[in-house]
């Protein structure tokens, strides 16, 4: 459940679909905590600050499929040359045959594999590290919040974010202050948030869940999957895919645990709790 939250601080309670449903998840220019209240690591490991951000990188190996599609369709041509006129016309009545062949080449892990790595972090915002070479940026970076560029935001994981759209409204938000270092301060802050409560309220300035969350990781941990089902994009899912390492996965766990979230040297009894 989520909150929607007009300039006087007056809230109402709202989910990820209604407010998708009633055309709300408009949020150019608004401050959203991506990166300082959650991260998104993607099936080849990177990690982003939100999935937002990773929704315009090219996954598709496009070299890989030239190099497929000329070795396997020529098992199908009667002639030698590839980019010879003969193929031209082979191809323009056989489009069964490369279709199928589409088909099986996106059911493969490299179809759609892009680890990024840290030389070229510079042409992907939002981007900031993997699960192989670690965090490329120090945690105060990692953690600052981030101005939405985005016409429309698309994923419920992303709505989530605690968003504002001016910082005048701050003081009547649950998750943009932090309060977890006073635990009665944190309860004064809800019990004064409740009695604003409204059925509706005037135009949204801010947004966020219905309930306090230090920290929030979705992580997308492979691609590997015995399920084949039509609806679901061929760029996410395959039964050939490998498992990601034990080990890489302990040791980014920790990272954020130990690095990004929590300060250094913090009490196990202190530290932030993590979904």
């Amino acid at each position: 459940m989520l909150r929607e939250i007009d300039k006087d601080g007056s809230w109402a309670i709202t989910t990820t679909d209604k407010i998708i449903s009633e055309d709300k998840n408009h949020f150019k220019g608004w401050s959203c905590s991506a990166g300082a209240k959650g991260l998104y690591i993607d099936h080849d490991g990177n990690i982003w600050k939100g999935l937002c951000f990773s929704a315009a990188t090219d996954r598709f190996n496009h070299s890989g499929w030239s190099s497929y599609i000329k070795k396997e369709s020529m098992k199908y041509f009667d002639g030698t040359r590839f980019d010879s006129d003969d193929y031209q016309y082979w191809y323009k009545n056989n489009n069964k045959i490369y279709a199928d062949l589409s088909t099986k080449y996106k059911k493969q892990n490299k179809a759609y594999e892009k680890t990024i790595w840290g030389n070229d972090k510079k042409f992907y915002p939002g981007l900031v590290g993997n699960v192989y070479e670690g965090f490329f940026f120090p945690p105060n970076e990692v953690k600052n919040p981030v101005t939405c560029h985005f016409d429309t935001c698309g994923c419920g994981s992303d709505i989530w974010y605690p968003k504002i759209k001016t910082n005048s409204i701050i003081d009547h938000t649950l998750n943009l202050i932090d309060y977890a270092d006073n635990k009665d301060n944190q309860t004064k802050q809800y019990e004064k948030i409740k009695k604003q409560k409204k059925n509706s309220i005037n135009n949204l300035e801010a947004l966020e869940p219905n309930y306090i969350i230090d920290y929030q990781v979705l992580w997308d941990m492979g691609r590997y999957c015995n399920y084949d089902c039509d609806y679901c994009w061929p760029s996410v899912h395959n039964n050939n895919a490998s498992h990601l390492d034990y080990g890489i996965m302990q040791r980014t766990l920790g990272a954020i645990i130990y690095w990004i979230v929590n300060k250094a040297n913090t009490p196990t009894q202190q530290t932030k709790k993590i979904k």
